[in-house]
């Protein structure tokens, strides 16, 4: 039965420290384990300063959210500016009754072999 209630102690710890790395909130779950645990007389001894630094943690990763906000709101803008650009050069092309055949590309030997190494035919 010990060996049992052990097993499930560890999935549950492995299951927090899944959700808590795709949260971004490993650092304040290690803190607040050992606060918890092993730094349990200190916390008692400096209670306002271990919830402050635990405070700090947590707004440090709310401003990492924020950041990522940010940064996936930019992202969409740029993908609807260029999906609308593709969408206007396609009926600009259509209004001129052009073929993809009326366009050639001129490649220098320069241009090929990289394009070659980046991965496209060879």
């Amino acid at each position: 039965m010990l060996s049992f209630g052990i097993t499930i102690l560890l999935f549950l710890l492995s299951l927090i420290f899944k959700v808590a790395g795709k949260l971004r909130l490993t650092m304040p779950v290690i803190y607040f384990l050992l606060i918890s645990t092993v730094l349990n007389k200190w916390a008692a001894a400096n209670e306002k300063l271990s919830l402050a630094i635990l405070l700090g943690l947590i707004g440090l990763t709310l401003i990492s959210w924020l950041f990522s906000l940010k940064n996936v709101i930019s992202d969409r803008r740029y993908a609807r500016a260029l999906e609308a650009d593709v969408a206007w050069q396609i009926n600009r092309a259509r209004e001129g009754r052009k073929t993809p055949f009326d366009y050639t590309c001129d490649l220098l030997p320069a241009d090929l072999n990289r394009f070659k190494q980046v991965g496209g035919s060879k």
